[in-house]
This record gives C-alpha cells, structure tokens and sequence, in this order.
C-alpha cells in the first residue's frame, strides 16, 4: 500500500491559537510498537497505551503474548489533533483506494 504523508499542518491548534512549524535541528525520535492497548483522558492529560508482542505462550499453546511497553502522555487537546490527523489520513487512503480501483476499471465478479 502506498504510503501517504501529512504534509499540511493546522494553521492553527485545537485551541485556536495560532501555529508556527519550524524545521528541528535533530531527527524525532521513533519509538516501534505493535499495537494500541487504550486510550485515557483524566485532568487533562490523555494516554494512549502500547503493547509489543513477545512471542506465543508456548509450542502447544498459540496464544499471542502482549507486553505492555510505551505509554505516550500528552494534554488533551492533543488528542484532538491526533482525531483530527488521523481523519485526514482516513480519508487520503479512501481517496487512494477509490482512484486505483476506477484506474482498474470495474470487476467482472465483485
């Protein structure tokens, strides 16, 4: 699947308040994870938790071991930056998918 970027950031915050995006001098630091656990809002601060996979229980037994790794901590308001990004996104791979799928034309068995 095509990779797609967020290259326009908000004018402006969830807050309303202006923004300015300045170039940083160093590279953000990547942290991998498999998957989500949770999300949390209390007091204003949100929490999304994350989990790696650590293997199987066993040979006999295939369950899936989670370990609980990272949690990112971030105001709430931030979450609503991230809803709003990742709808973005949402709507950049429908867009995507819809314009590969009318470039292949219609499918004789759908």
């Amino acid at each position: 699947m095509a990779e797609v970027k967020q290259t326009k950031q908000p004018a402006r915050a969830a807050t309303g308040q202006a923004v300015k995006f300045v170039q940083s001098t160093t590279a953000p630091e990547e942290v991998y994870v498999d998957g989500v656990l949770a999300v949390s809002l209390r007091h204003g601060v949100g929490k999304i938790e994350c989990y790696r996979v650590a293997g199987r229980a066993s040979a006999e037994d295939p369950t899936e071991v989670r370990r609980h790794t990272h949690r990112l901590v971030l105001p709430a308001v931030a979450l609503g930056e991230l809803l709003q990004i990742l709808e973005r996104t949402k709507a950049a791979v429908i867009a995507a998918a819809e314009k590969a799928r009318d470039a292949r034309g219609p499918d004789v068995l759908q």
